[in-house]
């Protein structure tokens, strides 16, 4: 409110696993949120009805295979300290999310397109590069 008071909730999200992070469009428009768990996807929904616009993701991201890809994601894991995400819109409408499991953040269109990728390795013990094609690094999992 003008006042700074809250209102009363005008719209009501549903069908979420584990909301981890929630951000609202430049033009608000949208409102997306990451959704961890059995989900792991980046959901859209509409600003002003609270309806589903799009999912984008593998639905459990890599429960069922390890594969890295631009559309799969690894945003919570209840047996390791993997939690968290965040979403950061442009004024553009294109927006970037943390995906912690994978260490790496990433940018993509208003039409999810994918854009770039901040890939970063935390300190570690064990890293390995293979002897037949350096150009592959293995580091922890990753």
């Amino acid at each position: 409110n003008n006042n700074g008071t809250l209102s009363n909730a005008v719209v009501s999200i549903s069908s979420l696993s584990d909301p981890l992070a929630i951000a609202v469009s430049p033009n608000n428009y949208q409102i997306l949120v990451t959704d961890g768990g059995n989900s792991q996807q980046i959901k859209a929904f509409n600003n002003a009805t609270g309806s589903s616009i799009w999912t984008f993701g593998q639905a459990g991201g890599y429960s069922s295979d390890p594969a890295v890809t631009n559309n799969k994601f690894y945003f919570s894991d209840q047996n390791t300290n993997v939690r968290g995400s965040f979403i950061a819109f442009q004024a553009d409408s294109s927006f970037w999310i943390g995906d912690p499991g994978n260490e790496r953040v990433m940018r993509f269109s208003a039409a999810r397109t994918h854009l770039n990728t901040i890939s970063t390795l935390p300190h570690s013990y064990s890293v390995e590069a293979d002897r037949n094609n350096p150009t592959r690094v293995f580091n922890d999992y990753l």
